[in-house]
């Protein structure tokens, strides 16, 4: 009876296993792929929803209309949660952050940030490469590349590179390094450098946790304290045409 019961189970288990294995898409040469949308190599622990979301956003820019004298805010996930819209109503604004994007992800579709023709564009992006263990040069490589496509493209425009906000202490003294050459590359290149580092960073080199859910994404303090500091940049509607 029991050896009965045993090959009961066992045959429910391989109907179940049978059961949960999908169906092949018959459909997916046709879909849009993260690597058609140039997705920038992701942990290896990243889920497949974020490669889901990503490709979602930049095929989502790709059928926008342009805002034509607007205010563009491009980056990676803290830039991504941000309603923007709403933070500055008065405004054409289009928010072009996407979760876990890196430098080279910018890179990678900055052509539809050119393409929506904005009078301002505020950039951060560049924590996701601190983690991923990318150096100081890589990621300055990177925003060099960057900020020469956004000034061929935009030579009207009003760049402004946002520092990268302090994390862990331990990441301090990477992120400052980083936010040096930012700095730097952000005057040759004739941008406007804005430093949130020294209004999100408390004793120790690390973020203040009354503003950070994590060490890392904003809770709703962290985002008013970011709008603070830029607010007096966001040009009147008027003055931007």
């Amino acid at each position: 009876m029991r050896g009965a019961l045993v090959l009961a189970a066992a045959l429910l288990g391989i109907g179940a296993c049978d059961r949960a294995l999908p169906a092949a898409d018959p459909f997916a040469s046709e879909r849009p792929t993260p690597e058609a949308v140039g997705v920038p190599p992701l942990p290896v622990d990243a889920h497949e929803s974020v490669r889901t979301h990503y490709t979602e956003r930049v095929t989502l820019f790709a059928t926008l209309p342009p805002i034509q004298g607007g205010v563009a805010f491009v980056g990676d996930s803290l830039t991504d949660a941000m309603r923007w819209s709403e933070a500055f109503p008065s405004r054409r604004v289009r928010n072009f952050g996407v979760n876990a994007d890196t430098v080279q992800g910018v890179v990678n579709r900055i052509d539809q940030v050119i393409a929506a023709e904005p009078a301002q564009v505020f950039i951060m992006v560049g924590t996701n490469d601190i983690a991923a263990g990318r150096t100081s040069d890589e990621i300055a490589g990177g925003y060099a590349t960057l900020l020469d496509r956004l000034t061929e493209g935009l030579p009207h425009a009003r760049i402004y590179v946002q520092s990268v906000l302090p994390r862990e202490a331990a990441r301090d003294g990477v992120v400052r390094e980083v936010n040096a050459r930012l700095a730097v590359l952000a005057r040759d290149r004739g941008a406007e450098y804005i430093d949130l580092h020294s209004r999100f960073a408390v004793e120790g080199g690390r973020i203040d946790p009354r503003v950070t859910l994590d060490d890392l994404h904003l809770a709703g303090e962290g985002y008013a304290r970011w709008r603070e500091v830029i607010a007096p940049l966001i040009e009147p509607e008027e003055a931007a045409r």
